[in-house]
């Protein structure tokens, strides 16, 4: 007996596409999350921080921002919040994020810890139970089918997300549906993703 493999590498099998940087810049346009607006007050989601792209930018913007309005980029420690579920995925965002803040000349220590309080090693949607009310969840979530995840995790997902429904809904339509429920009683926030 022959054992065929997958002829998709391991990261495209775990729904992982990184995003060029034009398209990122695009996304983040197209959502608001720009320098002008108070970016340290608000609160940006990013489910899947992947190799980082996304939060780079959305750092640039962040210290841009801060340098503008006269805020010191410490009070911007609760403005992003991301997740990675792969921890070493999760460690390199953690690199790129440090030194995008250091080439904005933030000093290297500060630069540590806010990359490290801002990315978190999880499961977006097993966390979102505590998370603040977000503008904006922006990012390129992993686009797997609901019948490739383990039975037991699907079945929370299902408990613990209406949009998870049915055999082909994507993680990306759950975020979009917990921006929705994070926002019941508010104006909605953004959600800017690829599709």
């Amino acid at each position: 007996m022959i054992a065929l493999g997958s002829t998709l590498s391991p990261s495209r099998e775990a729904g992982v596409v990184y995003t060029k940087p034009w398209m990122v810049e695009l996304v983040l346009d197209l959502a608001g999350y720009l320098p002008e607006k108070r970016l340290a007050e608000l609160v940006a989601l990013e489910p899947s921080a992947g190799d980082g792209a996304f939060l780079s930018a959305m750092v640039r913007r962040l210290v841009e921002s801060c340098e503008r309005l006269g805020t010191p980029l410490t009070k911007a420690a609760s403005a992003l919040q991301a997740f990675e579920i792969d921890p070493e995925a999760a460690e390199k965002a953690v690199g790129v994020v440090r030194e995008t803040l250091v080439s904005l000349r933030v000093p290297p220590s500060t630069a540590e810890k806010l990359a490290r309080s801002w990315i978190k090693v999880g499961d977006f949607l097993e966390a979102s139970l505590c998370f603040p009310i977000a503008d904006f969840v922006i990012g390129n979530p992993p686009y797997i089918r609901l019948e490739e995840i383990p039975e037991k995790k699907a079945a929370m997902y299902r408990n613990g997300f209406s949009a998870m429904r049915g055999r082909a809904v994507t993680l990306d339509d759950a975020c979009r549906g917990l921006l929705c429920s994070c926002h019941s009683s508010q104006t909605y926030g953004i959600y800017a993703c690829l599709e």
